[in-house]
């Protein structure tokens, strides 16, 4: 938020009562000028207030509420600040400190160039006429401690306290959607290592029935025509010969039989299994690798 100079000559008034006590707003034509807390310091010069007024008032009260209930970060209010150039080259660098961070007044300082003193730009952040809404809140000191505050240290300490917890709460959403989504991935990888794992499975079992079925039909041929050969010896021929035949053919059959139902060729089925198993062991890889 950039802040400009200006007079507020058609200025009006209102008190608001907040979490955090009575703060008194001051706006010019629906332009926001002042907000200040009770026993604010340095005092402001109240006849620049205007006269009080009720209404013009509600979307400044909304979003103050919304920002003390911890369910704002960012004020989309029109604004415009009097005060000597230094004093506002010190609040715009405070406007843009984010929502959560803290800096201090000797960072503020060495900002704004060599030579200056972080005392005035303490008493420049204490002459801040917009109290929250530009966040003089957020200017502590070097060794992190709290220190002077318009609206007194405990409005100071809950502001800050305000922010850390909206930031906290961004942060487990966050946390909880990036859980959800890793597990959710996960499954899907343990989907597809388990699919892979049953197809693998499922065509060894196949070539493994089919191979066991072929040799009990190629023992069975060749029994069949063991006794086709014993036939023609010691009976007669055309038996024999009827046994071979059927033997060869029915041997034949199964064994062709076998290969159009059961599966496709030794040479195939191992190139499967073995895109199977590489497949598998990719997934398994990378899942691995994620959860490391």
């Amino acid at each position: 938020m950039t802040v400009t100079a200006g007079a507020a000559p058609g200025a009006t008034h209102t008190v608001l009562a907040t979490r955090l006590g009575q703060v008194t707003v001051v706006q010019d034509d629906g332009t926001l000028t002042g907000l200040y807390f009770p026993r604010h310091w340095p005092r402001p010069d109240r006849t620049a207030f205007g006269p009080y007024a009720d209404d013009g008032f509600e979307d400044v009260e909304r979003q103050l509420g919304q920002y003390l209930a911890g369910d704002r970060a960012v004020f989309e209010l029109p604004v415009r600040v009097k005060g000597i150039e230094f004093d506002r080259r010190v609040w715009d660098l405070i406007s843009a400190v984010p929502f959560g961070q803290t800096t201090t007044y000797g960072d503020l300082a060495r900002s704004l160039g060599a030579g200056i003193d972080p005392r005035d730009v303490g008493a420049a952040v204490g002459r801040n006429p917009l109290c929250i809404v530009i966040p003089c809140h957020r200017v502590i000191g070097s060794t992190g401690k709290l220190t002077g505050y318009a609206g007194g240290l405990d409005r100071k300490r809950a502001l800050l306290e305000i922010e850390h917890a909206r930031v906290l709460r961004g942060q487990i959403v966050a946390n909880t959607l990036s859980r959800t989504a890793e597990s959710a991935r996960c499954h899907d990888d343990e989907l597809r290592v388990s699919g892979a794992c049953h197809a693998l499975g499922m065509r060894s079992e196949s070539n493994q029935f089919r191979n066991a079925y072929l040799y009990r039909m190629t023992g069975a041929a060749l029994m069949g025509f063991v006794v086709g050969v014993i036939l023609l010896a010691v009976g007669p021929i055309a038996v024999g010969v009827i046994a071979v035949i059927l033997s060869g053919v029915f041997g034949t059959y199964g064994v062709m039989g076998i290969y159009r139902r059961r599966g496709l060729t030794d040479a195939e089925i191992d190139s499967q299994e073995k895109a199977d198993r590489a497949a598998v062991d990719h997934i398994a890889e990378n899942v691995h690798r994620n959860d490391f």
